[in-house]
């Protein structure tokens, strides 16, 4: 790990030199800089500590990213399945609501009737 600081503490002293003599590596530009540096960085990585044949590592590849795939696939139709079951259960929610309220408001009016006729006594 110490080794891996002192080989990037130097490079970061170069690029942000770089980025304030230039002005050019800021923002986006920056962030396009470190995309296409890191692509590149983790690809040769990749290469030279493969543990298998290219050929082997991209089957394994393939199958990882078609479970990757599958996984995403049901965890969506799980999430639209969810949300038609609230709907379901808010529409029901919903109507039983209304019907509650029909029903207290024609207590309350029945009610209301009634005190009125008391009152007019």
């Amino acid at each position: 790990m110490k080794k891996c600081r002192k080989t990037i503490k130097p490079l970061l002293k170069l690029v942000s030199l770089e980025s304030r003599r230039n002005g050019i590596v800021e923002g986006f530009s920056g962030l396009a800089i470190g995309l296409v540096s890191g692509t590149l960085i983790g690809g040769l990585a990749g290469v030279l500590f493969a543990p298998a044949k290219g050929s082997i590592t991209r089957k394994r590849s393939k199958r990882k990213l078609l479970r990757a795939k599958n996984t995403v696939e049901e965890g969506f139709e799980d999430a639209v399945d969810s949300v038609v079951d609230i709907t379901e259960h808010a529409e029901d929610y919903v109507e039983e609501s209304v019907e509650k309220a029909v029903d207290m408001k024609n207590k309350v009016g029945k009610a209301g009737s009634a005190a009125k006729k008391e009152l007019t006594k």
